[in-house]
């Protein structure tokens, strides 16, 4: 039985962990959306690194500074995103690290064209300071 107890005690730790890194996702996924680098920036790691398939991979300011001309698209009015959603999503923790893939689906229009995108995505997650911060990602765009 007191094993039994401690395997029910570890379950409920890993669903309550899941459950926060969900919900710190759809933190993180709503703060880039909106383009907030100062959110983002609290929400990923010193040494973060991300990479896609169109580009090389970019360190913490690399992004953020993506962030930002992303920013000034969306006030200037020559970005809106109408559509940004993440699908299949799964999850998997190690402890104080997790990944998470699926896929993105996002539409929009950017310079008066309209778009529609899907990407695969993979993130890696570390906790930190109580808290899920994003330390790694890459997607690869799907063809539509």
């Amino acid at each position: 039985m007191k094993y039994l107890a401690i395997i029910f005690l570890i379950s409920i730790q890993t669903s309550t962990e899941k459950e926060k890194l969900l919900n710190r996702l759809e933190s993180f996924n709503e703060a880039f959306i909106s383009a907030d680098a100062e959110k983002l920036a609290s929400m990923i790691t010193a040494d973060y690194m991300h990479s896609n398939g169109s580009s090389g991979p970019y360190n913490k300011k690399q992004w953020l500074n993506y962030v930002k001309s992303r920013r000034a698209k969306l006030d200037a009015g020559t970005l809106t995103v109408s559509k940004y959603e993440m699908q299949d999503i799964q999850v998997i923790l190690y402890g104080a690290a997790a990944t998470i893939s699926g896929k993105v689906v996002t539409e929009g229009l950017e310079n008066g064209k309209s778009y529609s995108k899907i990407f695969l995505v993979t993130h890696t997650w570390v906790l930190q300071d109580g808290y899920w911060h994003r330390a790694a990602f890459h997607d690869g765009k799907l063809k539509n």
